[in-house]
């Protein structure tokens, strides 16, 4: 018998537990938050007993998917109906369905990936894994009553920058600062499809293959999205994973 090749922790069902969180986002408007309007606000709880400030999350509950609990135990927590943000570009290592190569860092559009993990080993025999997504309030009114009986929380919209100040703990502080980096480099990201068949296309890949020393058929036949900034393309080089 041999040994892992990598280093490997093994730990089984008693002796840990997943859960989930969201950074709650939505576009401040002049009716409902005091920034100026198309602001990116971020939701941030206050805990009433402890005097700290955090970020929703909660244990995965038995059947209930990673994603799902992250949504619902936002929208407990803070009230707020919510949903996976659309739209997201961002780096992951999850392959798309049917891949055959081995996984590597990626930049993707349509993203509903976590985009982030957190591990607190309470004890060994006790350890905490936090899945982090990126939500969006859905625009409904927001609701009371939601939270369980242990929790006392109070959630308010704030800056970015506000948050960043705020938040008791550095985890979540970075947390929010990537949550919210995706969410803006998102809305600056110029998406452009060029068909495999195009010269320009054509090109573009025979650049691509110069510079990353890839032989042509890594990339023969395919149709690729990519993120091309015509306008600086050593910059859409480094978009793309090494």
């Amino acid at each position: 018998m041999a040994a892992a090749k990598f280093p490997t922790t093994l730990l089984f069902s008693p002796n840990f537990v997943i859960t989930a969180g969201a950074v709650l986002f939505r576009r401040s408007t002049s009716s409902s938050s005091s920034s100026p309007p198309n602001v990116l606000e971020v939701c941030i709880l206050y805990h009433e007993t402890k005097g700290h400030w955090l970020l929703a999350k909660g244990r995965k509950d038995r059947g209930e998917s990673v994603e799902d609990a992250a949504i619902r135990e936002t929208f407990e927590e803070t009230g707020y109906p919510c949903r996976l943000m659309s739209g997201l570009q961002m780096w992951t290592r999850a392959p798309p369905p049917g891949s055959q190569t081995k996984d590597s860092a990626a930049l993707v559009s349509n993203a509903i990936e976590p985009f982030a993990v957190t591990m607190r080993t309470v004890g060994p025999t006790n350890v905490k894994f936090t899945w982090w997504y990126i939500a969006e309030w859905t625009g409904e009114p927001k609701q009371d009553g939601t939270q369980t009986l242990s929790e006392s929380f109070t959630s308010e919209f704030v800056s970015v920058d506000t948050a960043l100040k705020r938040l008791t703990f550095e985890t979540d502080r970075e947390v929010v600062e990537k949550a919210a980096k995706i969410v803006l480099e998102s809305d600056h990201a110029k998406l452009s499809y060029v068909s495999l068949s195009s010269p320009s296309m054509i090109l573009f890949l025979n650049l691509l293959c110069f510079k990353q020393k890839w032989k042509w058929n890594h990339v023969e036949e395919l149709e690729l999205v990519l993120f091309f900034f015509p306008d600086n393309l050593d910059f859409s080089f480094s978009l793309l994973p090494k």
